[in-house]
Protein backbone atom coordinates (compact mmCIF):
# COMPACT_ATOMS: atom_id res chain seq x y z
CA UNK A 1 0.00 0.00 0.00
CA UNK A 2 2.75 2.62 0.91
CA UNK A 3 4.00 1.48 -2.69
CA UNK A 4 0.60 3.69 -3.93
CA UNK A 5 2.31 6.91 -2.03
CA UNK A 6 4.23 9.36 -4.17
CA UNK A 7 8.27 9.43 -3.34
CA UNK A 8 7.69 11.95 -0.81
CA UNK A 9 4.79 10.92 1.14
CA UNK A 10 5.70 7.12 1.25
CA UNK A 11 9.27 9.20 3.17
CA UNK A 12 7.71 10.98 5.64
CA UNK A 13 5.18 8.79 6.11
CA UNK A 14 7.69 5.80 7.24
CA UNK A 15 10.03 8.21 8.74
CA UNK A 16 7.36 9.22 11.35
CA UNK A 17 5.53 5.34 11.82
CA UNK A 18 8.39 3.69 11.01
CA UNK A 19 11.27 5.25 12.47
CA UNK A 20 9.56 7.14 15.47
CA UNK A 21 10.88 10.54 13.99
CA UNK A 22 9.65 13.97 15.52
CA UNK A 23 8.18 15.97 12.98
CA UNK A 24 11.50 18.51 13.19
CA UNK A 25 13.69 15.74 12.36
CA UNK A 26 11.51 14.64 9.34
CA UNK A 27 11.76 18.30 8.10
CA UNK A 28 15.43 18.50 8.35
CA UNK A 29 16.02 15.17 6.86
CA UNK A 30 13.32 15.75 3.62
CA UNK A 31 14.55 19.23 3.56
CA UNK A 32 10.90 20.57 4.15
CA UNK A 33 9.30 23.33 7.36
CA UNK A 34 7.52 21.95 10.43
CA UNK A 35 4.14 22.90 8.60
CA UNK A 36 5.39 21.20 5.29
CA UNK A 37 5.47 18.15 7.11
CA UNK A 38 2.58 18.41 9.11
CA UNK A 39 0.94 18.34 5.76
CA UNK A 40 2.61 16.07 4.00
CA UNK A 41 2.02 13.71 6.90
CA UNK A 42 -2.10 14.49 6.54
CA UNK A 43 -1.83 13.80 2.95
CA UNK A 44 0.09 10.41 2.89
CA UNK A 45 -2.07 9.25 6.09
CA UNK A 46 -5.51 10.35 4.38
CA UNK A 47 -4.24 8.37 0.73
CA UNK A 48 -3.04 5.58 3.10
CA UNK A 49 -6.18 5.41 4.17
CA UNK A 50 -8.07 5.64 0.67
CA UNK A 51 -5.53 3.00 -0.69
CA UNK A 52 -5.97 0.78 2.35
CA UNK A 53 -9.96 0.93 2.10
CA UNK A 54 -10.16 0.50 -1.71
CA UNK A 55 -7.89 -2.91 -1.04
CA UNK A 56 -10.41 -4.18 1.41
CA UNK A 57 -13.30 -3.43 -0.89
CA UNK A 58 -14.79 -1.41 0.69
CA UNK A 59 -16.04 2.45 0.56
CA UNK A 60 -14.74 5.15 2.92
CA UNK A 61 -17.87 5.92 5.25
CA UNK A 62 -17.86 6.92 8.83
CA UNK A 63 -17.65 3.06 9.80
CA UNK A 64 -14.79 1.84 7.32
CA UNK A 65 -12.92 4.95 8.67
CA UNK A 66 -13.46 4.26 11.96
CA UNK A 67 -12.48 0.71 11.68
CA UNK A 68 -9.19 2.04 10.09
CA UNK A 69 -8.59 4.44 12.92
CA UNK A 70 -9.29 2.00 15.65
CA UNK A 71 -7.08 -1.33 14.45
CA UNK A 72 -5.00 0.00 11.52
CA UNK A 73 -3.41 3.43 13.81
CA UNK A 74 -4.85 2.87 17.15
CA UNK A 75 -6.68 4.92 19.24
CA UNK A 76 -3.37 5.58 21.56
CA UNK A 77 -1.78 7.20 18.38
CA UNK A 78 -5.36 10.15 17.19
CA UNK A 79 -5.14 13.13 17.26
CA UNK A 80 -7.76 14.65 19.79
CA UNK A 81 -10.58 15.20 16.45
CA UNK A 82 -10.12 12.11 15.37
CA UNK A 83 -10.67 10.69 18.68
CA UNK A 84 -13.38 12.88 19.22
CA UNK A 85 -14.61 11.33 15.77
CA UNK A 86 -14.08 7.77 16.86
CA UNK A 87 -15.92 8.36 20.04
CA UNK A 88 -18.79 9.86 18.79
CA UNK A 89 -19.73 7.34 15.75
CA UNK A 90 -19.38 4.77 18.70
CA UNK A 91 -21.45 6.46 20.79
CA UNK A 92 -24.07 5.98 17.27
CA UNK A 93 -23.46 2.97 15.88
CA UNK A 94 -23.67 -0.15 17.31
CA UNK A 95 -22.45 -2.85 15.15
CA UNK A 96 -18.98 -0.80 15.49
CA UNK A 97 -19.30 -0.45 19.02
CA UNK A 98 -19.46 -4.44 19.45
CA UNK A 99 -16.86 -4.86 16.49
CA UNK A 100 -14.65 -3.16 18.29
CA UNK A 101 -15.37 -5.03 21.84
CA UNK A 102 -15.26 -8.26 20.37
CA UNK A 103 -11.30 -7.50 18.60
CA UNK A 104 -10.83 -6.18 22.72
CA UNK A 105 -11.92 -9.40 23.98
CA UNK A 106 -9.91 -11.56 21.45
CA UNK A 107 -6.73 -9.13 22.01
CA UNK A 108 -6.72 -9.87 25.75
CA UNK A 109 -4.26 -12.29 27.24
CA UNK A 110 -6.10 -15.78 28.36
CA UNK A 111 -6.66 -16.45 32.13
Amino acid sequence: MAGALPAQQRAGLLLREIEGLSYRDIGTRLGISHGAVESLLFRARRRFKREYLRLEGEEPTTCATVRHLTTVIGRAHLGAWQERQVARHLEECSGCRSRLEKARRSALPAA
